[in-house]
């Protein structure tokens, strides 16, 4: 928990993210809106899934671009164009999500998120 104005306590709330994203802030803003704290998590940041479960309420799982397929043992069509995988994003977040799930963490998971959790 994080003590907020007034010493209330918000929750942090883990937040990922690719390395580079355009709707990121949205995202930020909703989560302060609602009373938590964002703890904005990349391929790039040095966390471990145990220590997110450790440390945040809740965990969201954002938007971007296409899972790679790899990651639930299939091959790219050749019949779509795809936007560039990101495979260290796709890792992480999976790794994450997994340790959400085994500990019951609440999760929210938006288009690409929600992807991500089927």
């Amino acid at each position: 928990m994080v003590n907020g104005a007034g010493g209330t306590e918000r929750p942090l709330v883990a937040v990922t993210a690719g390395r580079v994203d355009s709707h990121l802030q949205k995202y930020v803003d909703a989560v302060e809106r609602s009373g938590g704290e964002p703890w904005v998590l990349t391929p790039d940041t040095d966390v471990t899934p145990a220590e997110v479960i450790r440390r945040a309420g809740a965990l969201v799982l954002t938007g971007g671009e296409d899972i790679e397929p790899c990651q639930y043992g299939e091959q790219p069509s050749d019949d779509i164009d795809y936007m560039p995988f990101d495979s260290a994003r796709d890792e992480m977040e999976l790794s994450i999500a997994r340790a959400a799930l085994d500990d019951d963490l609440p999760i929210y998971g938006i288009c690409r998120g929600m992807q991500l959790l089927n």
